[in-house]
């Protein structure tokens, strides 16, 4: 049964990036219907939404790397803050 827990650790990013880009989607097609306008017109996405969720979908990645979905029980809050916020930086940064 660990290993089973352990792969599913090991998806989390990728479940994280999936069910963003879902909620993108998700909003668009709810915003459309509501409107009643066509949903082409939802689905183009200017430069800055783009790289927000450019960003969006990098950050669960790089918080994978950065060992934030990992257990924190044997590292102090203040270590666990540093490494989140090195993370987020290193996001920014890009």
């Amino acid at each position: 049964m660990p290993d089973v827990f352990s792969t599913l650790a090991r998806l989390r990013p990728a479940f994280d990036i999936f069910l963003t880009l879902f909620s993108a989607l998700a909003a668009s097609v709810s915003i459309a219907w509501v409107r009643q306008e066509p949903l082409l017109t939802y689905l183009e996405i200017p430069k800055h939404q783009a790289a927000m969720l450019f960003v969006t979908c990098l950050l669960p990645l790089t918080l994978s790397q950065y060992g934030s979905y990992r257990s924190q029980r044997d590292i102090p809050p203040m270590m666990e803050l540093v490494r989140l916020w090195s993370a987020v930086g290193f996001v920014a940064v890009l």
